[in-house]
């Protein structure tokens, strides 16, 4: 029973692992998770922005709007 439990954890201990960083797999085209986290960030933040500025000129569209038929019933 202890040769089977050293084996299995020989069997662990030598397994590949894929959730480290490039250089210690020797696998250059593997990207690290800390950077795939960053870039999923920076692209949230990206469309959060998006949002934001879309939602701005909208608003800024519907006041000009109002404003000029504001205008022109003032004009009348």
């Amino acid at each position: 029973m202890g040769e089977e439990l050293l084996e299995r954890a020989s069997m662990l201990l030598t397994a590949v692992a894929f959730a480290g960083h490039a250089g210690e797999l020797d696998t250059p085209g593997v990207m690290p998770h800390e950077l795939v986290a960053g870039l999923v960030g920076l692209a949230a933040i990206l469309l959060l922005a998006l949002t934001a500025l879309t939602w701005v000129v909208w608003r800024l569209r519907g006041l000009d709007r109002r404003l000029r038929e504001l205008e022109e019933n003032r004009k009348d």
